[in-house]
C-alpha cells in the first residue's frame, strides 16, 4: 500500500517563525524522511513552489489554458508531498 502525506504551509506562520523554529521544522521533516527511509517505505518527497511561483492549469472544452495569477487569497496550499510504501499493518509514522 502506498500513502501520499500532503504538506499545508501557512505562508503567514513560517513567515512568523523565528529562523530557529523555521529550522526546528525543517529538522522535523529530515527526522522523518530518514525514519522512513531506514524502515524501507521510503518512496520519494516533492517540494512545490508557493503561489507567487505557480501557473493554473484550466481545461476548457479539451482546450487547456495556462495562466499565471492573480489568485485568490490563500493561507494554505499544497507545499509538497512524500509517499511512502508498507503494508497497512506495519506503517511507521
Amino acid at each position: 500500500m502506498k500513502y501520499l502525506i500532503m504538506m499545508y504551509p501557512n505562508a503567514a506562520v513560517m513567515d512568523a517563525l523565528s529562523e530557529e523554529d523555521r529550522n526546528a521544522v525543517f529538522q522535523g521533516h529530515g527526522e522523518f524522511m530518514t525514519k522512513i527511509k531506514e524502515s524501507g517505505e521510503f518512496v520519494g518527497t516533492v517540494a512545490l513552489g508557493g503561489p507567487e511561483e505557480s501557473s493554473v492549469v484550466r481545461v476548457r472544452g479539451g482546450v487547456p489554458a495556462v495562466t499565471d495569477g492573480p489568485y485568490a487569497e490563500f493561507k494554505e496550499f499544497v507545499g509538497g508531498y512524500y509517499v511512502k510504501s508498507a503494508p497497512r499493518s506495519t506503517a511507521t509514522w
